[in-house]
């Protein structure tokens, strides 16, 4: 690490003759430079929310004049979209059976959640009108 620093190379700032390492700095650089990481934290997302069509969603979308546009083709589409860099979010309602579970076991699959987060948006209730 002290020769990445004399020479420049990875970020670094001298204080009372000591090398300080800014953590935000260095978990940058480690992405830009080390190996196993993926290229789909360096690019740039589209604006754009994917997944199920949520009417209270696309409200709040047109409401906060975000400039978010919307991509409402259903769950699968919407996760896989997000899982390649296509979208910088998405509307999940996927059930998994044998665990009880809804959205979660289908977003820990391959989501990298240092860049991710997974929120609560609402309720639904399902049933006939």
């Amino acid at each position: 690490m002290y020769d990445l620093a004399s020479t420049g190379d990875v970020p670094c700032s001298r204080a009372t003759g000591k090398l300080l390492f800014p953590r935000k700095a260095i978990d940058q650089w480690l992405v830009e430079n080390g190996s196993g990481f993926s290229k789909l934290r360096q690019q740039e997302r589209p604006a754009i929310i994917g997944g199920s069509h949520d009417p209270l969603l696309e409200w709040a979308l047109r409401a906060s004049q975000s400039g978010l546009a919307s991509l409402f083709d259903c769950s699968d589409e919407g996760l896989s979209l997000f899982k390649t860099g296509g979208a910088v979010g998405v509307g999940l309602h996927l059930f998994m059976a044998d665990g009880d579970q809804w959205n979660v076991p289908f977003v820990a699959d391959g989501v990298d959640f240092r860049h991710a987060v997974l929120t609560e948006w609402a309720w639904r209730e399902r049933g006939l009108i």
